[in-house]
């Protein structure tokens, strides 16, 4: 690897790489005056290698270059925005639904029930009516039933 590829990658602890002879290991510290890495050797002490002897740097997310983790980053917060998108449309399609049900429920409150009500009660009065009508006429006929009972006494 040379100084401006070294000088271009991201560097995080856990990071593994490759050196020239072969050796894997993960990244625990970076020298950037030295352009040097200390990485945990697989079974013993850690050691520092210059960038010349890195072969290949695999950072812990994937990652390596600058421009890739802003591409990454750009397609989180497109995701992001994709995201909110749906839930702004979710939340508006469900605030209309709301209204409109609200609207329903207040035009049933308003003209059904005062309209039924003035029904119901135009249905009493006249049963009444009625009623009182009938309670005359059996007066009236009881009435005139005692009057022939007297007459006939």
């Amino acid at each position: 690897m040379t100084e401006q590829q070294f000088l271009q990658q991201v560097w995080r602890p856990y990071d593994s790489i490759t050196t020239d002879t072969g050796i894997k290991g993960r990244v625990q510290n970076v020298c950037f005056p030295t352009r040097s890495v200390r990485i945990k050797m697989p079974d013993g002490l850690p050691e520092w290698f210059r960038c010349e002897q890195i072969v290949t740097h695999t950072s812990a997310s994937g990652e390596t270059t600058d421009l890739d983790i802003i591409r990454e980053q750009q397609q989180i917060i497109k995701n992001l925005e994709a995201q909110n998108a749906r839930i702004s449309e979710a939340k508006r399609n469900t605030e209309e639904k709301l209204h409109e049900v609200r609207q329903k429920l207040e035009e049933r409150m308003r003209t059904p029930v005062t309209a039924d009500l003035l029904k119901q009660l135009n249905v009493i009065l006249n049963l009444v009516r009625e009623k009182k009508a009938r309670a005359e006429k059996l007066e009236d006929c009881m009435e005139q039933v005692s009057e022939f009972l007297e007459k006939m006494k």
